[in-house]
């Protein structure tokens, strides 16, 4: 049974020798399945991707963060129920109100003027992710 780190040491030598026995440039435009066209590069998304998407998320999130600092304790915590931020499940305005101890259409109130003090503090920073 071979060391983990003599099985590690061989594995880019071997493939680089595949490589030039099947005369190709990178494993990635192996085919992927037989007889078909894709390739495994097309198949796997590639590290770069998923990296510039978990950049955009993590900006947006900062960004979504920032903007509700905007709003008093009640208006954040109907926003976070209402739309399910977080942790959270998404509730109807009839268990927020319930929770709180208000009337299903003061939470909508209380929503919509939230959501209005968004639109006026963060609405041209909020509308770029929405060009997206």
């Amino acid at each position: 049974m071979m060391s983990s780190l003599t099985a590690l040491t061989l594995v880019p030598s071997a493939l680089a020798t595949l490589s030039r026995l099947v005369n190709l440039t990178s494993p990635s435009t192996l085919p992927a399945y037989a007889d078909e066209e894709a390739t495994v590069h097309s198949i796997f998304p590639s590290l770069e991707a998923r990296v510039d998407d978990q950049f955009e998320e993590n900006r947006l999130k900062a960004i979504v963060t920032d903007c509700l600092g905007v709003l008093d304790d009640r208006e954040y915590r109907i926003l976070r129920c209402y739309f399910g931020l977080g942790e959270l499940e998404p509730m109807t305005l009839e268990q927020i109100g319930r929770s709180m101890g208000v009337t299903r259409e003061r939470v909508r109130q209380l929503r919509n003027r939230a959501l209005e003090k968004l639109k006026t503090d963060c609405g041209e920073l909020l509308g770029e992710f929405s060009k997206n």
